[in-house]
C-alpha cells in the first residue's frame, strides 16, 4: 500500500466513527465507500488501499469539471467493535443480578422526560421498553430453570427463600399460554441486541472499569482520539469526521476537551442519528459535556443529520445552540413500518444521497447553505 505522504496534492480524508454493532474492522468503513462509489450525480472511484503512520485506509478519486484530474478522498475507520465484549456471569444468579441492574438503570423516572420531545422517539422509547421487559422474563425463567434443577445453591450463602421465589416466578412466567410465542417473537424482534446495547450503553455513561483497565468510556475515547491525532499530524487541508449513532457520543465527548489542533486544517464534523438526546437523561457526564460542546473551537463546521424515521435517534441537543456553521438536518427515509419498528432504519444514513453528500469537499458548505437548512 503505498504511503498517504507519496500522493499528489493535499487530499481530504474522511474518518468514519461508526456506532454500536457487532462488526469486523473496515466492514462499515467499505460499506460507506460503497454508498459513496453509487452516489449519484458524483463521478467517485475507489483507488485502492493507502497507509498513513497510525491509520490505514483507502483512496478514492472524486471528479469534477474544476478538478478533472480528480480529488483525493481519503476513507478511515476509527473502529472500536472489538471493546464490545461484556463481562460474562459465570452462574445465572450473577446473570440475574446483572440484568436485573440494566432493568433498574433504564426503566428509571428520567427516562420519562425524553418522552415529551418527539412522538416518533416515543414509540421507539415505548417498544425498546417493552422488548428489553419481555427479555428480562426470559432470563427470569432460564434463572429458575437452572437454579430449580440445582440443589447446590441453597450451600452458596444465598437464602432459600429468595431461591424458591425465582423459581416458583420462572414456574409462573413459564406457564403463560402466551409464553411460548413471546420466546419465538424474542429472536425476531433483535431483544438480544437491544439488551446488549442497554448493557453497553450503561457501562459506557458510567465508564465501567474491568479489572485493573481504565474505564471502558476513557479506553474507547483514546482509540478513536488517536485515529484523529493520526490525521491531524499528517497533514490533510481538510478532515471530516462522520459520526454515526453511538460514534456521536464518542465525537462530542472528544470535541468537547479538545483543543485547537496545530496543524491549521479545517475539521468538519458530521453527525448522523444520535441517540444523545435520549442518553443525556441518565448521565449527569453527558450533559455537562454537552455544554461544553456549544462552545467548541476544535471544528469549523457541523452538519447534524436525523430522521423521523428513525425511531432510535432525535437530533443532537447541542447543535441548535452551537455557534459553529453548519446546522441541523431533518432526512426523509423510504423505508416500511417493520423496518422502523426494528430498528433497521438506524443504517439508511450510509445510503441516504444527502447524508453522503455532506462528507465531500464542499459538500457541507452547499448542504447547508441557508435557503436549505432542512434536507428531505
Amino acid at each position: 500500500m503505498p504511503p498517504a505522504d507519496q500522493l499528489v496534492g493535499r487530499p481530504t480524508a474522511i474518518l468514519l466513527v461508526p456506532g454500536f454493532g457487532r462488526a469486523e474492522s473496515f466492514e462499515r468503513r467499505d460499506r460507506l465507500i460503497s454508498a459513496l462509489c453509487a452516489l449519484e450525480g458524483h463521478d467517485i472511484e475507489d483507488a485502492g488501499d493507502l497507509s498513513i503512520p497510525g491509520a490505514a485506509g483507502r483512496k478514492l478519486v472524486l471528479r469534477t469539471t474544476c478538478e478533472p484530474d480528480g480529488e483525493e478522498l481519503h476513507v478511515f475507520e476509527a473502529y472500536w467493535a472489538d471493546m464490545l465484549q461484556e463481562p460474562t456471569a459465570s452462574t445465572p444468579w450473577s446473570r440475574l443480578l446483572r440484568d436485573f441492574q440494566i432493568m433498574v438503570y433504564w426503566m428509571n423516572y428520567r427516562m420519562l422526560r425524553p418522552l415529551r420531545s418527539s412522538r416518533y422517539m416515543t414509540l421507539g422509547l415505548i417498544l425498546s421498553g417493552m422488548i428489553l421487559l419481555l427479555w428480562y422474563l426470559s432470563t427470569i425463567v432460564l434463572a429458575a430453570e437452572a437454579i430449580g434443577a440445582d440443589e447446590s445453591w441453597s450451600s452458596q450463602g444465598i437464602p432459600r427463600w429468595i431461591l424458591d421465589s425465582i423459581v416458583a416466578a420462572g414456574a409462573y412466567i413459564g406457564g403463560w399460554k402466551l409464553w411460548a410465542t413471546i420466546s419465538i417473537l424474542l429472536p425476531v424482534l433483535h431483544a438480544e441486541e437491544i439488551a446488549r446495547l442497554a448493557s453497553f450503553a450503561k457501562r459506557y455513561l458510567e465508564d465501567e472499569q474491568a479489572g485493573k483497565e481504565i474505564g471502558l468510556r476513557s479506553r474507547i475515547r483514546k482509540r478513536v482520539e488517536s485515529c484523529v491525532c493520526a490525521l491531524t499530524k499528517h497533514g490533510y487541508k481538510d478532515i471530516v469526521i462522520a459520526a454515526h449513532s453511538f460514534g456521536t457520543v464518542i465525537a462530542t465527548d472528544i470535541f468537547a476537551q479538545r483543543r485547537k489542533p496545530p496543524h491549521g486544517q479545517r475539521v468538519r464534523l458530521v453527525t448522523w442519528g444520535s441517540p444523545i438526546a435520549i442518553l443525556q437523561h441518565r448521565s449527569r457526564w453527558l450533559r455537562e459535556e454537552l455544554d461544553a460542546f456549544t462552545s467548541v473551537a476544535d471544528l469549523e463546521q457541523w452538519d447534524d443529520v436525523y430522521s423521523k424515521n428513525d425511531w432510535l435517534c432525535a437530533a443532537h441537543p447541542a447543535r441548535e445552540a452551537s455557534p459553529l456553521p453548519g446546522g441541523g438536518h431533518l432526512i426523509e427515509f423510504d423505508v416500511s413500518l417493520w423496518r422502523r419498528w426494528s430498528g433497521r432504519s438506524h443504517l439508511e444514513y450510509f445510503t441516504h444521497p444527502k447524508a453522503l453528500a455532506l462528507l465531500l469537499p464542499q459538500g457541507g458548505a452547499r448542504v447547508a447553505a441557508p435557503d436549505s437548512a432542512t434536507l428531505g
